[in-house]
């Protein structure tokens, strides 16, 4: 059965407004304990919010606790969490799922090991969180492809071997449209023993980048050719699944729709739609995937009212 997940904020509902800080305003530890305690606040309402719904999948904000792995307020961060975590202990999360995915400067293949270190020290802060907010998948990409595959690919499989087991056992790789292929990024997760989330939508912009991004082709000859690029990742499924094997976790992919249609250029087909047309959406997913829970996340700017339209659509 498939879990249309929700992506960290609602559209309509200020209630689960999230804070942040930034480091330019040199904030002081009672200011971001003050944002620290309200961000537990909206998460329980998000997750109160998504049971009334029946969401039964939530992305949460990758930003819950600003400047935690920041070198300069690293200690003091972490007093910090250890204080709000009895709030997020209290926080009913029955029935609904949750993943992560920490920003895009979250990389383990970069040539700058200081990247890769605060990266690492990132993820172990989601292991470490994860005693009080239960996720069970941190998903992020491979990152740079500057010296080709096998030298980053290599400095990936170092780097995430450097985790702690239960930093590991959270860790996802998704494919992009720009460096990685979705093969090429579950060659990655095979070879480390994590997970991969399949984002349909990346690999559409991935294919159509490498031919002119299907200029001069029509909307229906886009979808057709979609169609075409799907396939291979459903002929790819059983590995997909594999990947999951003893996670304990339900295994996601992602959706979304380009902000103008498929006749746009490159950049325009990254940017997101406010809602995912029916015909992006992966249907033939839901029957290979009949017997075996899964979660797809609904990556369009209108949030909640995106995932209500899908399932309107499906009739779910």
């Amino acid at each position: 059965m498939v879990k249309h997940t929700l992506i960290c904020l609602l559209k309509e509902d200020k209630n689960a407004s999230f804070k942040t800080v930034k480091l330019s305003s040199s904030p002081s530890i009672d200011k971001l304990r003050e944002v620290y305690f309200h961000n537990a606040e909206c998460l329980k309402y998000l997750a109160r919010y998504c049971q009334n719904k029946g969401i039964k999948s939530l992305r949460v904000l990758s930003d819950l606790f600003p400047l935690s792995s920041h070198i300069d307020y690293r200690d003091s961060c972490l007093k910090l969490m250890e204080e709000v975590s009895k709030e997020y202990g209290k926080i009913n999360f029955d029935g609904v799922e949750l993943s992560a995915h920490p920003d895009q400067f979250i990389l383990l293949s970069s040539l700058n090991p200081n990247v890769n270190e605060s990266s690492r020290y990132d993820l172990e802060l989601y292991a470490h969180m994860r005693k009080y907010i239960p996720w069970n998948l941190v998903n992020i990409h491979v990152g740079s492809k500057a010296k080709g595959f096998e030298e980053h690919a290599k400095i990936f499989k170092e780097e995430i071997s450097k985790l702690s087991k239960e930093a590991k056992a959270l860790i996802s790789v998704e494919n992009d449209e720009k460096s990685y292929s979705f093969e090429e990024t579950l060659r990655v997760a095979q070879e480390n023993g994590i997970m991969m989330v399949p984002d349909f939508h990346h690999e559409r912009c991935f294919q159509k980048r490498l031919k002119d991004n299907g200029l001069g082709l029509s909307e229906e000859e886009h979808y057709r050719w979609n169609l075409e690029i799907d396939e291979n990742i459903y002929n790819h499924l059983e590995n997909i699944k594999g990947t999951y094997k003893d996670k304990g976790a339900s295994p996601l992919f992602h959706i979304s729709s380009p902000i103008n249609g498929w006749t746009g250029n490159f950049k325009e087909h990254c940017q997101h739609a406010s809602k995912i047309h029916i015909k992006d959406y992966p249907l033939e997913l839901i029957a290979l995937m009949k017997d075996q829970d899964y979660r797809l996340d609904i990556e369009a700017k209108d949030k909640e009212l995106a995932v209500f339209d899908i399932e309107e659509k499906l009739k779910l």
